[in-house]
């Protein structure tokens, strides 16, 4: 299982943008009471103006939590690891032996975090204490687009005008959003994409945090809205981690090769978990050939995208998780089979039954992972960067859990 962090908060540096949501609000306090801006149709009805106009920024968020897990994204993980023992009780026995499990994360306090929430969920609380971490708990791993400069280019490319993001960003569709939503509010004035980027943010955080409440600041937005400012982040990670650019399927290589090596094997460990990034997750999507639309995300096929698979929020949201299954078939004709699921849904490949896949046809698929020279090629150019050799199991982004029925 290859799982993202479960929900953090911001980084300390949003938390101080995030600062600027209360002179936001006290404006749409303004624009309802004292100056009369609001509009005819399509105002806020009665509690949703009030749960804005009593919103509090949570004086507890300061940058001493800089993008740590909270209490939500605990949870999330603890009944991950909950839900697939119960699904697979011979894989996931609930007892700790180090044979049959390797546990690795990010040297980052989310992910730690993460892991040991997972592994209480398995083995009860606190059995983090007595678990041992994979030696090579190595970020350059976990991480290589960290190590690959041409990914830097790829991702600072994103913010220039010609992007296709940039140029969604200044097409009607966008900026009619933006005066929308700025009228809703009460603004005679059209808010800036970056104040409108503030209250998306805090919505879906907010949501996220507390899965039982409805932010007040989603109320600014309609469905439609939305639609508009999903497309926009679609159109960032497309082209940072999927399909936009021909770097992000090499990026994964050693994680690739390395699932294959533990699908092909029948030795212990039976599951290997390992606890990472948004990144991480789109990025192996992508090397899988998974959720790939027909047509490419621009600027310009925004309505014609709107049934895309391509979607940042179902790839990688907070506590994703990609799996693969292998499975023994002895009545099959191919008697190895595997199965990938996404977020416990099964991910869907053409070349595959619905979603079950024989293994040699995973081995024709990916045979040029497995050939390569990951720690040569990874980053797109053979000698262009290189990384450390790793060793057999030590480089899985995933964890593979084998099931033999």
């Amino acid at each position: 299982m290859l799982s993202r962090h479960g929900t953090r908060l911001p980084s300390a540096k949003d938390m101080n943008k995030m600062k600027a949501l209360i002179d936001i609000r006290d404006q749409i306090i303004d624009n309802y009471e004292k100056r009369r801006s609001k509009p005819d149709q399509g105002a806020l009805c009665d509690a949703d103006y009030n749960g804005i106009k009593n919103w509090r920024w949570n004086v507890n968020l300061t940058g001493e939590y800089d993008n740590f897990l909270t209490a939500q994204g605990w949870n999330d993980l603890k009944f991950l690891a909950k839900h697939y023992q119960r699904s697979l009780p011979n894989v996931l026995p609930n007892i700790y032996t180090p044979d049959k499990y390797k546990f690795s994360h990010t040297n980052v306090q989310r992910t730690e975090a993460s892991y040991k929430a997972f592994v209480e969920g398995l083995f009860g609380e606190n059995a983090y204490q007595h678990v041992t971490l994979s030696q090579d708990n190595d970020d350059s791993f976990l991480k290589p687009y960290d190590h690959c400069p041409d990914y830097d280019k790829n991702s600072d490319a994103i913010s220039e005008p010609s992007s296709e993001q940039s140029k969604f960003m200044a097409s009607n569709t966008f900026q009619n959003m933006l005066s929308q939503v700025s009228q809703r509010l009460g603004f005679k004035f059209q808010l800036t994409a970056d104040q409108m980027e503030l209250i998306w943010d805090i919505c879906r955080y907010e949501q996220a945090w507390a899965l039982d409440k409805v932010s007040a600041w989603c109320a600014a937005f309609t469905k439609s809205h939305v639609d508009v400012l999903e497309y926009k982040e679609d159109l960032k990670y497309y082209y940072k981690n999927g399909y936009g650019s021909a770097l992000n399927s090499k990026l994964p290589c050693a994680l690739v090769q390395d699932m294959m090596r533990n699908l092909e094997s029948d030795s212990q460990p039976q599951a290997v978990a390992y606890f990472a990034h948004d990144s991480a997750v789109q990025l192996f999507m992508t090397a899988l050939g998974a959720n790939k639309d027909r047509d490419s995300l621009r600027a310009d096929n925004f309505l014609q995208n709107d049934r895309r698979i391509w979607r940042s929020s179902d790839i990688a949201p907070f506590g994703a998780n990609l799996v693969a299954i292998k499975y023994d078939c002895p009545e099959s004709t191919e008697r190895k089979k595997i199965m990938f699921f996404l977020n416990e849904k099964p991910v869907i490949l053409d070349w595959c039954r619905v979603g079950l896949c024989d293994w040699k046809d995973v081995q024709q698929m990916y045979q040029e992972y497995t050939s390569a020279d990951c720690s040569r090629t990874f980053c797109g150019k053979a000698s262009a960067n290189t990384i450390k050799s790793f060793g057999i199991l030590t480089l899985l982004l995933t964890a593979i859990l084998r099931f033999f029925h």
